[in-house]
């Protein structure tokens, strides 16, 4: 999500009424951009695909679900995004496609410019492919989005929906994310003093690049444990490193521990371990 100088927009995911027909598929969800603050400048949403060559001098066929609370004008477009320290960004024609409070189907065909001559680098390449809702609509308001697909060939075919699972494995290259609820065993480690120790992490999917860094809910949600003291408070749960494969961690309590001992980190709560670096 963007909005430039003057503006401000939220965007969240709205909930399709069961049983709705104006999108077909039985959706649950769709997407909602909402400007709260039109000001002068335009606010718009996009979706990142790895690597700057997909669909590069190919034709391709965006399709989209859309309407709004108010008769807005919606603009489609891809960006080439050659990575940090390579050649500069270069934008397709966009296409405007005018809305209304109904849904509607609507495509957009179009052949991103060649790679040719040009450099990649910095290994965050990427094709965007994104909506823009124009300062020169000048109003606050909503749009919502469904079921956008980006695909070969001059013609949208019907939307393709993949499980729930497939997804999760897919979004988790990018964005390692594991949940705990209370007792559940996160990864062993070994105590190093009295007042903490390490543990290695194993990817459950493997990451697009090695992780760089971590994001938790919070230390409290944690606990150490081995045969000998059960259920220690973490008190900072911080990365050291990572691989493709897993990551190595260094857990804090305030004492009980014994150096040299096996341990267990688990969560005692809804506990959150987000791995970061891995994004576009």
């Amino acid at each position: 999500l963007y909005f430039g100088t003057g503006a401000a927009a939220t965007l969240s995911r709205v909930a399709f009424t069961i049983g709705q027909t104006d999108v077909p598929g039985e959706p649950t969800y769709h997407l909602r951009l909402n400007r709260t603050t039109a000001g002068s400048a335009f606010s718009s949403v996009e979706q990142y695909v790895e690597s700057v060559r997909t669909f590069a001098g190919q034709e391709c066929t965006m399709s989209f679900w859309a309407k709004a609370d108010g008769a807005f004008n919606l603009d489609a477009r891809l960006e080439q995004h050659f990575g940090t320290g390579g050649s500069s960004q270069v934008n397709t024609t966009a296409e405007t496609f005018a809305l209304t409070t109904s849904w509607q189907k609507f495509t957009y065909t179009i052949t991103p410019a060649s790679i040719s001559g040009k450099t990649i680098a910095g290994g965050d390449d990427k094709l965007s492919a994104g909506f823009v809702w124009n300062e020169t609509e000048g109003a606050t308001g909503q749009i919502d989005i469904a079921q956008v697909q980006l695909e070969a060939g001059p013609a949208a075919t019907a939307f393709a929906s993949r499980p729930i699972s497939m997804e999760l494995a897919f979004c988790q290259r990018y964005l390692p994310v594991y949940n705990y609820s209370g007792g559940q065993n996160v990864c062993p480690g070994q105590a190093s003093s009295t007042t903490g120790g390490w543990a290695q992490f194993p990817f459950v999917v493997q990451p697009r690049v090695a992780p760089t860094g971590i994001t938790i809910s919070a230390a409290g949600d944690f606990r150490m444990t081995n045969a000998a003291y059960t259920g220690l408070t973490v008190t900072a749960l911080t990365f050291n490193s990572s691989s493709l494969l897993m990551a190595d961690l260094s857990i804090t309590v305030a004492s009980g521990a014994v150096a040299g001992d096996a341990l267990l980190l688990y969560g005692d709560s809804s506990g959150q371990i987000l791995f970061t670096g891995c994004e576009l």
